[in-house]
């Protein structure tokens, strides 16, 4: 009974062992299909397109192409004389796979809504998971025409909505 014992357990920690093996090699040979399909991805240029809210009109239509890590994309809307904005943004790609995007960049925009008409440049961190767009900064304002920025020179860079990358 003890060599039966004895056996099983040889058997299981064979098993274990060759299961651990088994998983590390699928995961190697994974995380280098990864890493090929990441660098095929960041030197791919394509296509962007899509919704979203905030900065620099409430409610702004996006485009934007990418020549490989560096890209460009415009956002912006007029509504009327009271709501209107546009936005420039040149982006770096830091992730770039199927599912998930992230850059940083640069933006450069003009807004008028509300009483204030001024321009503004800043830093953004964009992130895509799945088509859901998200963007955050902080730009300096400049060329105030209308409103008083005195207080806060400052003003946040946001932007949340869908787009779509024509991969």
């Amino acid at each position: 009974m003890k060599i039966i014992r004895i056996i099983l357990n040889l058997l299981l920690n064979f098993f274990v062992i060759l299961t651990l093996l088994t998983t590390f090699t699928m995961d190697g040979l994974a995380q280098e299909q990864v890493e090929k399909s990441l660098k095929i991805l960041k030197e791919n240029s394509y296509f962007e397109a899509g919704v979203v809210m905030g900065s620099p009109s409430f409610f702004n239509g996006t485009i934007g192409y990418w020549f490989g890590p560096v890209g460009l994309r415009v956002s912006g809307m007029y509504s009327d004389e009271s709501i209107n904005g546009i936005q420039f943004n040149l982006g770096y790609k830091l992730k770039n796979n199927a599912g998930t995007f992230r850059s940083l960049g640069i933006a450069v925009g003009r807004a008028q809504d509300l009483g204030c008409d001024y321009s503004y440049l800043g830093p953004v961190y964009d992130w895509n998971y799945k088509k859901v767009f998200l963007e955050i900064g902080v730009g300096k304002v400049f060329n105030v025409k209308r409103g008083d920025f005195s207080s806060l020179p400052y003003w946040a860079i946001f932007q949340i909505g869908y787009i779509f990358r024509f991969i």
